[in-house]
């Protein structure tokens, strides 16, 4: 594991079921993810790119092989310190925006730094201005979720993730929920804070039209990374 890394597998395998009924979502799977670079992860329904995502965020155990996010192996932890580990290093955008609805914009964001008993220090404060600019948030902050669009809600769960300055951000089907002009709004930011903010993404996804604003793309097939190539400039 180096510095460049902000996480990587060996050897991991996934497996449900057993005996006649055992499915292998994830067979041998050796990846390296660069730090300061979104990474698309690709596949077919049932492929093993979610299992891979969960894998490596820490939210599901292997099989067997190993996973190191930030320099640590995952493995060696016990749940109550993969759960600090998480909160500290790891951003979560999901699909369905996860926010809560009677909470502001701004509460939102903040929530996670606030359960995890952080401080709003100059610092903290100053990383939440850049990226409610940088997202374009400055306007929305007072509104609650249902006062604002599906691009706006994704983008707030884009902030809530950043704001404790993670090691990797996993993005899972983070546009499945938008129309093509909010898509490609929320796609260009999660870019945007690769370039500008130095944030590592990593973002499982089925449509190619997502997997273009990566830098690198990792396409799975029955448990099996079956392709890696840099996305053209």
């Amino acid at each position: 594991m180096t510095s460049q890394l902000a996480a990587s597998a060996r050897g991991l395998t996934k497996s449900f079921g057993r005996g006649d009924t055992v499915v292998h979502a994830l067979r041998g799977v050796d990846l390296d993810l660069p730090a300061g670079r979104f990474t698309a992860i690709m596949g077919p329904s049932g492929s093993g790119k979610s299992t891979l995502m969960h894998c490596l965020a820490g939210l599901d155990q292997p099989t067997s092989g190993s996973v190191h996010v930030a320099g640590q192996a995952l493995e060696s932890l016990g749940d109550d310190a993969l759960t600090r580990f998480r909160r500290d290093n790891v951003g979560f955008v999901f699909q369905a925006f996860n926010l809560l609805p009677m909470l502001t914009a701004e509460q939102n964001i903040w929530l996670p730094t606030e359960l995890a008993g952080r401080d709003r220090d100059p610092a903290l404060q100053r990383r939440f201005v850049a990226i409610v600019e940088t997202l374009g948030l400055a306007q929305r902050l007072g509104h609650r979720p249902a006062e604002l669009s599906g691009g706006q809600q994704q983008r707030v769960a884009i902030a809530r993730a950043l704001l404790a300055g993670p090691a990797i951000v996993f993005a899972d089907e983070p546009t499945g929920n938008l129309d093509s002009t909010s898509s490609a709004e929320v796609l260009s930011l999660l870019r945007q804070s690769v370039r500008e903010l130095g944030q590592t993404v990593v973002m499982v996804t089925h449509e190619i039209e997502a997997a273009r604003y990566a830098d690198d793309i990792v396409v799975l097939a029955d448990g099996r990374i079956t392709e890696r190539r840099e996305v053209a400039a």
